[in-house]
Protein backbone atom coordinates (compact mmCIF):
# COMPACT_ATOMS: atom_id res chain seq x y z
CA UNK A 1 0.00 0.00 0.00
CA UNK A 2 1.49 3.72 -0.98
CA UNK A 3 2.11 5.48 1.71
CA UNK A 4 0.46 8.84 1.20
CA UNK A 5 -1.91 11.36 2.09
CA UNK A 6 -4.03 14.06 0.65
CA UNK A 7 -0.86 16.41 0.39
CA UNK A 8 0.71 13.32 -1.79
CA UNK A 9 3.70 13.16 0.89
CA UNK A 10 5.39 9.79 0.91
CA UNK A 11 6.58 8.74 4.17
CA UNK A 12 8.86 5.34 2.26
CA UNK A 13 9.71 4.24 6.27
CA UNK A 14 9.60 4.86 10.25
CA UNK A 15 11.81 2.77 11.86
CA UNK A 16 13.69 2.65 15.08
CA UNK A 17 17.30 1.38 16.05
CA UNK A 18 18.66 -0.17 19.63
CA UNK A 19 21.52 -1.42 19.22
CA UNK A 20 24.99 -0.27 19.69
CA UNK A 21 27.09 1.15 16.37
CA UNK A 22 29.82 2.69 15.37
CA UNK A 23 29.53 3.99 11.54
CA UNK A 24 30.52 6.29 9.25
CA UNK A 25 28.08 6.29 5.60
CA UNK A 26 26.38 9.23 2.95
CA UNK A 27 22.71 9.19 3.09
CA UNK A 28 21.33 8.07 -0.46
CA UNK A 29 18.16 9.09 1.08
CA UNK A 30 16.23 11.87 2.57
CA UNK A 31 15.96 11.35 6.40
CA UNK A 32 14.20 13.04 9.30
CA UNK A 33 16.73 11.66 12.12
CA UNK A 34 15.65 12.24 15.97
CA UNK A 35 17.89 10.40 18.26
CA UNK A 36 16.17 10.44 21.77
CA UNK A 37 18.88 8.44 23.97
CA UNK A 38 22.71 7.07 24.57
CA UNK A 39 24.68 9.06 21.29
CA UNK A 40 28.03 9.24 22.09
CA UNK A 41 29.43 10.88 19.33
CA UNK A 42 27.27 12.23 16.39
CA UNK A 43 28.86 14.18 13.43
CA UNK A 44 26.68 15.56 10.56
CA UNK A 45 27.85 17.58 6.85
CA UNK A 46 25.68 18.64 4.46
CA UNK A 47 26.46 17.76 0.80
CA UNK A 48 28.52 20.92 0.85
CA UNK A 49 30.62 19.89 3.70
CA UNK A 50 28.84 22.35 6.01
CA UNK A 51 28.90 20.71 9.40
CA UNK A 52 25.57 21.47 10.73
CA UNK A 53 25.82 19.17 14.18
CA UNK A 54 28.21 17.75 16.81
CA UNK A 55 26.93 16.05 19.58
CA UNK A 56 29.68 14.55 21.90
CA UNK A 57 27.62 14.02 24.58
CA UNK A 58 24.49 12.04 25.33
CA UNK A 59 21.79 15.00 24.21
CA UNK A 60 18.82 14.65 22.34
CA UNK A 61 18.34 16.04 18.67
CA UNK A 62 16.62 15.79 15.42
CA UNK A 63 18.77 16.18 11.88
CA UNK A 64 16.68 16.84 8.68
CA UNK A 65 19.46 15.08 6.04
CA UNK A 66 18.90 15.95 2.82
CA UNK A 67 20.64 12.74 0.47
CA UNK A 68 24.47 13.49 -0.12
CA UNK A 69 24.88 14.03 3.67
CA UNK A 70 28.06 12.49 5.78
CA UNK A 71 27.24 11.32 9.23
CA UNK A 72 29.14 10.08 11.77
CA UNK A 73 27.93 8.31 14.65
CA UNK A 74 28.87 6.15 17.31
CA UNK A 75 25.95 5.42 19.81
CA UNK A 76 25.96 2.80 22.77
CA UNK A 77 23.63 0.00 23.57
CA UNK A 78 20.14 1.02 24.81
CA UNK A 79 20.26 4.00 21.88
CA UNK A 80 16.68 5.08 21.10
CA UNK A 81 17.26 6.45 17.30
CA UNK A 82 14.65 7.07 15.19
CA UNK A 83 14.59 7.12 10.97
CA UNK A 84 11.69 8.59 8.67
CA UNK A 85 12.64 8.25 5.13
CA UNK A 86 10.98 10.78 2.85
CA UNK A 87 11.19 10.73 -0.85
CA UNK A 88 14.21 11.96 -3.10
CA UNK A 89 14.00 16.11 -3.32
CA UNK A 90 12.10 16.53 -0.20
CA UNK A 91 14.49 17.61 1.71
CA UNK A 92 17.61 19.72 -0.11
CA UNK A 93 20.16 21.90 1.10
CA UNK A 94 19.81 25.48 1.70
CA UNK A 95 22.00 28.71 2.62
CA UNK A 96 23.37 28.78 6.08
CA UNK A 97 23.22 25.08 7.91
CA UNK A 98 19.66 24.70 6.61
CA UNK A 99 17.54 23.07 4.11
CA UNK A 100 14.77 23.22 2.07
CA UNK A 101 11.47 20.81 2.69
CA UNK A 102 9.52 20.51 -0.81
CA UNK A 103 6.82 18.74 -1.29
CA UNK A 104 2.80 19.77 -2.42
CA UNK A 105 1.80 21.77 0.38
CA UNK A 106 4.85 22.36 2.00
CA UNK A 107 7.77 24.82 0.66
CA UNK A 108 9.66 26.41 3.41
CA UNK A 109 13.37 26.64 5.03
CA UNK A 110 14.49 25.52 8.44
CA UNK A 111 17.49 24.79 10.33
CA UNK A 112 19.24 21.00 9.05
CA UNK A 113 19.59 20.31 12.52
CA UNK A 114 19.10 20.96 16.78
CA UNK A 115 19.55 20.02 19.98
CA UNK A 116 15.91 18.85 21.53
CA UNK A 117 14.45 19.86 25.29
CA UNK A 118 13.25 17.84 27.40
CA UNK A 119 9.49 18.46 26.52
CA UNK A 120 10.38 18.82 22.93
CA UNK A 121 11.90 15.09 23.62
CA UNK A 122 8.68 13.43 25.06
CA UNK A 123 6.81 14.81 22.60
CA UNK A 124 9.10 13.91 19.51
CA UNK A 125 8.59 10.32 21.50
CA UNK A 126 4.86 10.62 21.78
CA UNK A 127 4.52 11.12 17.82
CA UNK A 128 7.15 8.52 16.58
CA UNK A 129 5.98 5.59 18.75
CA UNK A 130 2.35 6.95 16.88
CA UNK A 131 4.11 6.87 13.35
CA UNK A 132 5.46 3.72 13.89
CA UNK A 133 1.85 1.75 14.59
CA UNK A 134 0.33 3.67 12.26
CA UNK A 135 2.88 3.29 9.31
CA UNK A 136 2.80 -0.87 10.17
CA UNK A 137 -0.99 -1.01 10.41
CA UNK A 138 -3.25 -2.40 7.43
CA UNK A 139 -5.70 -0.16 7.88
CA UNK A 140 -6.50 2.67 5.62
CA UNK A 141 -7.37 4.95 8.09
CA UNK A 142 -3.89 4.61 9.74
CA UNK A 143 -2.24 6.84 7.38
CA UNK A 144 -4.75 9.55 8.39
CA UNK A 145 -2.62 9.12 12.04
CA UNK A 146 0.86 9.15 10.40
CA UNK A 147 0.41 11.91 8.50
CA UNK A 148 -0.84 13.98 11.37
CA UNK A 149 1.82 12.51 13.42
CA UNK A 150 4.41 13.65 11.39
CA UNK A 151 3.76 16.80 10.90
CA UNK A 152 3.12 17.68 14.67
CA UNK A 153 6.45 15.65 14.87
CA UNK A 154 7.90 18.56 12.29
CA UNK A 155 5.89 21.63 14.70
CA UNK A 156 7.39 19.99 17.66
CA UNK A 157 11.27 20.33 16.19
CA UNK A 158 11.03 23.54 14.50
CA UNK A 159 8.51 25.40 16.96
CA UNK A 160 9.12 24.67 20.35
CA UNK A 161 6.70 25.78 23.01
CA UNK A 162 6.62 29.17 23.11
CA UNK A 163 5.87 29.14 26.82
CA UNK A 164 9.32 29.34 28.28
CA UNK A 165 9.91 32.51 26.38
CA UNK A 166 6.84 34.08 28.33
CA UNK A 167 7.96 32.39 31.40
CA UNK A 168 11.81 33.21 31.34
CA UNK A 169 13.11 34.65 27.80
CA UNK A 170 16.78 34.69 29.41
CA UNK A 171 16.73 31.36 29.83
CA UNK A 172 14.59 30.51 26.34
CA UNK A 173 17.83 32.74 25.08
CA UNK A 174 20.42 30.70 26.92
CA UNK A 175 18.62 26.84 25.29
CA UNK A 176 18.78 28.83 22.05
CA UNK A 177 22.26 29.46 21.78
CA UNK A 178 23.07 26.00 23.21
CA UNK A 179 20.99 24.35 20.37
CA UNK A 180 22.64 26.95 17.84
CA UNK A 181 25.37 24.06 16.95
CA UNK A 182 26.76 25.43 14.71
CA UNK A 183 26.98 28.74 15.96
CA UNK A 184 25.07 30.19 12.85
CA UNK A 185 22.77 32.44 14.22
CA UNK A 186 23.48 36.24 14.60
CA UNK A 187 22.74 37.03 19.11
CA UNK A 188 20.08 38.95 17.55
CA UNK A 189 18.38 37.13 15.62
CA UNK A 190 18.27 34.67 18.44
CA UNK A 191 16.93 37.42 20.44
CA UNK A 192 13.95 38.49 18.46
CA UNK A 193 12.85 34.18 18.44
CA UNK A 194 12.62 35.13 21.78
CA UNK A 195 10.27 37.78 21.24
CA UNK A 196 12.83 40.27 22.59
CA UNK A 197 15.34 43.44 21.24
CA UNK A 198 19.10 42.07 21.63
CA UNK A 199 19.36 45.00 24.32
CA UNK A 200 16.59 44.02 26.10
CA UNK A 201 17.47 40.66 26.68
CA UNK A 202 20.91 41.10 27.19
CA UNK A 203 20.39 43.03 30.44
CA UNK A 204 17.58 40.08 31.09
CA UNK A 205 20.35 37.40 30.55
CA UNK A 206 22.96 39.23 32.73
CA UNK A 207 20.54 39.54 35.32
CA UNK A 208 19.82 36.11 35.30
CA UNK A 209 22.58 34.51 35.14
CA UNK A 210 25.63 37.17 35.51
CA UNK A 211 26.86 36.99 32.45
CA UNK A 212 26.23 38.59 29.13
CA UNK A 213 24.96 36.54 26.14
CA UNK A 214 27.93 37.01 24.24
CA UNK A 215 29.99 36.25 27.03
CA UNK A 216 28.37 32.87 27.73
CA UNK A 217 28.24 31.72 24.00
CA UNK A 218 31.59 32.12 23.40
CA UNK A 219 32.57 30.46 26.91
CA UNK A 220 30.15 27.70 25.41
CA UNK A 221 31.82 27.53 22.61
CA UNK A 222 35.50 27.20 24.17
CA UNK A 223 33.86 24.41 25.90
CA UNK A 224 32.49 22.21 22.38
CA UNK A 225 36.19 23.06 21.06
CA UNK A 226 37.91 21.19 23.95
CA UNK A 227 35.43 18.07 23.21
CA UNK A 228 36.32 18.08 20.21
CA UNK A 229 40.10 18.65 20.48
CA UNK A 230 39.97 15.70 22.70
CA UNK A 231 38.79 13.49 19.69
CA UNK A 232 41.69 11.87 17.95
CA UNK A 233 40.41 11.98 14.41
CA UNK A 234 39.28 15.36 14.64
CA UNK A 235 42.48 18.26 13.26
CA UNK A 236 42.23 21.55 14.96
CA UNK A 237 40.72 22.60 11.16
CA UNK A 238 37.90 20.72 11.37
CA UNK A 239 36.52 21.28 14.58
CA UNK A 240 37.11 24.79 13.83
CA UNK A 241 34.74 24.16 10.76
CA UNK A 242 32.71 22.45 12.87
CA UNK A 243 32.38 25.48 15.54
CA UNK A 244 31.31 27.47 12.70
CA UNK A 245 35.06 29.71 12.39
CA UNK A 246 35.48 30.93 8.94
CA UNK A 247 39.08 30.09 9.51
CA UNK A 248 40.94 28.25 11.50
CA UNK A 249 43.29 31.45 12.43
CA UNK A 250 40.21 33.18 14.07
CA UNK A 251 39.57 30.23 15.73
CA UNK A 252 42.97 29.59 17.11
CA UNK A 253 43.58 33.38 18.46
CA UNK A 254 39.94 32.72 20.26
CA UNK A 255 40.71 29.72 22.26
CA UNK A 256 44.29 31.04 23.11
CA UNK A 257 42.60 33.80 24.58
CA UNK A 258 40.27 31.94 25.93
CA UNK A 259 42.81 29.13 27.79
CA UNK A 260 45.70 30.80 27.00
CA UNK A 261 47.21 28.20 24.53
CA UNK A 262 46.92 27.40 21.31
CA UNK A 263 44.55 24.12 19.95
CA UNK A 264 47.31 22.75 18.70
CA UNK A 265 49.43 22.55 21.75
CA UNK A 266 46.99 21.45 23.99
CA UNK A 267 45.45 18.50 21.53
CA UNK A 268 49.57 17.74 21.97
CA UNK A 269 49.35 17.89 25.68
CA UNK A 270 45.85 15.94 25.99
CA UNK A 271 48.08 12.82 23.46
CA UNK A 272 50.80 12.76 25.67
CA UNK A 273 48.91 12.37 28.91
Amino acid sequence: MQKSDISMLQIREVASYTHAQKKRQTSINCWLLVNLGNADKVSVALPSGQHVLTVTENRPFAILVPSGSCIDFEYGEGREDWVIELPQGAISESAAASVRLSWPGMHVQAPAAGLLDTVQAERSRSYLTRMLDAFHSPEESAQVSLQLSFYALLDCILHPDLSLERQDPAEALRKRIVADCGFVMHLSKLSLKCGYSADHLRRLFEARFGITPKAFRTGYRMHLAKDLLGLRDLSVQEVATQLGYGHPAHFSTAFKKHFGQSPKDWKLRQALQ
